[in-house]
C-alpha cells in the first residue's frame, strides 16, 4: 500500500485507516518471521529495494511508494528486531527504486549501523560534492 491509497482509507473513516495499516503491518511481521530474524542490539541502517509493477498502467510516485517504510519499520520494532524506529537506532534508510512488471517485491536488508563506515554523495547543481 502506498500513501495514496493510505490517505484515501483514511478519508474513509479513521478505522478503514488504521485496519488498513494493521493488515500491511501484518503482512511484513509474517516475512520477519519467515526469514527468522535475529534482534539487534545497536543502532542500525536499513536498505529498501522498492521493485514495483505497474497499477492501472502507470508506475507509482517515488515519494507514495516510500511510504511503505513506515510499515516495515512499525513491524521491526513490533516483532522485536529493532527496539525502537526512532533515529537513535534506525541511523539511515536507504531506497533503490526498480521496475519489474512480472515480479514486483520489496526487499530489505539491515546492516548494523557503522558511522565509519559510509560517504554520503549529492549533486547540487554546480557540481559533485562530498560531505563527510
Amino acid at each position: 500500500m502506498g500513501l495514496n491509497e493510505y490517505i484515501n482509507e483514511q478519508r474513509r473513516s479513521i478505522y478503514a485507516g488504521a485496519k488498513a495499516k494493521r493488515k500491511q503491518t501484518d503482512i511484513v511481521r509474517a516475512c520477519i518471521k519467515a526469514a527468522r530474524l535475529q534482534p539487534y542490539a545497536c543502532p542500525v541502517e536499513i536498505r529498501i529495494v522498492w521493485i514495483e509493477g505497474k497499477r492501472k498502467g502507470k508506475v507509482r510516485d517515488i515519494d507514495n511508494v516510500r511510504f511503505g517504510a513506515k510499515f516495515v519499520l512499525d513491524a521491526l520494532q513490533e516483532e522485536g528486531i529493532i527496539p525502537n524506529d526512532n533515529p537513535i537506532w534506525v541511523r539511515h534508510i536507504f531506497d533503490q527504486f526498480r521496475y519489474n512488471e512480472k515480479n514486483p517485491r520489496i526487499q530489505v536488508a539491515i546492516d548494523e549501523y557503522d558511522p565509519t563506515g559510509r560517504h554520503v554523495f549529492y549533486a547540487p547543481v554546480t557540481g559533485l560534492k562530498e560531505l563527510r
